[in-house]
């Protein structure tokens, strides 16, 4: 007998073997799984899309890729500033190289090329330049050895058109970024790891060098960099140096200093902590 049996008398007799809460558990989820849009995944080449450039030194057209504005979501950020993002390595695609005339620079930089210093670019660099295969192809994403090599080409021209110190130190700190995002695709025994390895030291140090000597030859800001956040980067590539000393002075100045935000004088704090643990000591700066 069910609930309802007693209720026969009363002509409801089609309740008595009636639940009161009908099974439709699979009939649900089969509706919400129809109804329930798919997910899309997020593939590198989504966060992309090309743009056209003109050569200033050999006046070609062509096209290079560069992040979707806002698309990159940020998900964390070491001690020298290299932001990690969800799907993509946007620093890949920070240079655009001509791939007629080899002339390449960090895509705010592009443009920016004197008529004197053309003519050198053009000698020391294109009379020379032999492309890779699918250099101007823009249909699929950059491979880190691709980033790296326009990289070191964006370094070879400033060198070529007498960059400031801020600018050769600048393209080096984003080559390590580039290198350390390499390196963490590679297994650490193989060739190419211990070649991106050197590398990446290399452009540690001549971050460190460019940006010290910025501080005291250039006005600031530049690159983003004020008189306190640079500083800061410099007392983070000289820890990453292994220079413990230099490295806990500097920071040291960027936390008494009155005009440093709460923020970075957080993050110099942090690096100090981090430096006192390498050298077992500890104190205020």
């Amino acid at each position: 007998m069910g609930l309802f049996s007693d209720l026969s008398k009363m002509g409801l007799s089609s309740f008595d073997k009636k639940k009161v809460i009908e099974d439709k558990s699979k009939e649900a989820v089969a509706n919400a799984v129809k109804a329930k849009a798919p997910v899309k995944v997020m593939t590198e080449k989504d966060y992309l899309l090309s743009r056209e450039y003109d050569c200033p030194v050999c006046e070609w057209k062509f096209k290079s890729l560069s992040v979707k504005s806002g698309k990159a979501r940020q998900t964390g950020q070491e001690i020298d500033m290299r932001i990690h993002y969800d799907g993509i390595d946007p620093v890949k695609y920070d240079v655009v190289s001509c791939p007629y005339c080899g002339y390449s620079a960090i895509a705010s930089q592009f443009s920016n090329v004197l008529k004197r210093h053309i003519a050198d670019i053009k000698e020391q660099v294109s009379m020379n330049f032999i492309p890779d295969d699918g250099w101007e192809n823009v249909e699929e994403p950059y491979s880190y050895k691709q980033a790296i090599m326009r990289f070191k080409l964006a370094l070879i021209c400033a060198m070529v058109k007498k960059a400031k110190p801020s600018e050769l130190a600048f393209i080096s700190l984003k080559l390590h970024w580039l290198l350390e995002g390499y390196m963490e695709t590679l297994s650490d025994d193989s060739e190419d790891y211990q070649k991106a390895k050197a590398d990446n030291e290399e452009c540690i140090k001549n971050a460190c060098e460019g940006f010290t000597k910025a501080f005291s030859t250039e006005n600031l800001p530049v690159f983003g960099l004020d008189d306190t956040t640079m500083p800061y980067l410099i007392a983070a590539l000289n820890y990453l140096l292994g220079q413990y000393d230099t490295a806990r002075m500097v920071v040291g100045r960027v936390i008494t200093n009155r005009n440093a935000s709460p923020r970075i004088k957080d993050k110099a704090r942090s690096l100090k902590e981090m430096i006192d643990e390498k050298t077992g000591t500890s104190g205020l700066s």
